[in-house]
């Protein structure tokens, strides 16, 4: 076979030029469309960071919840503790009163609420 008919052939055989379907479009409607679709893509953005606050919401509450679950344990124990050892129940009764402040919570563990403390005159 000769180069010329091999060439041939594979000029017979090419595919017909593709012909549009639709129009050319414009710039303007280019633009129009790329702001559709980042309006589009900014209300998903906005729904998937709204379950993805929701979920750090729900695992904060889970842990807050645990860490007061601790607490009160770790809480009654040494309370029950107290009970036990006297050495125990005066150093734990010494940071108590250092440590608990305010009124309400002072009256809770049998301690002396202290006077609120006037500020001094200035003149």
């Amino acid at each position: 076979m000769s180069w010329g008919l091999a060439k041939k052939m594979v000029v017979d055989r090419a595919p017909p030029a593709k012909r549009r379907r639709f129009p050319r479009r414009s710039v303007e409607e280019l633009l129009e469309d790329a702001r559709q679709n980042e309006a589009r893509a900014l209300v998903r953005f906005e729904q998937k960071n709204a379950t993805v606050q929701k979920y750090e919401n729900l695992k904060r509450r889970r842990e807050r919840k645990l860490d007061t679950r601790r607490k009160i344990i770790a809480g009654a124990i040494a309370l029950e503790h107290m009970n036990h050892d006297p050495a125990f129940a005066a150093a734990f009764g010494a940071l108590l009163n250092r440590f608990v402040t305010k009124g309400p919570e002072r009256v809770l563990f049998g301690l002396k609420v202290h006077a609120p403390t006037k500020p001094a005159p200035s003149h």
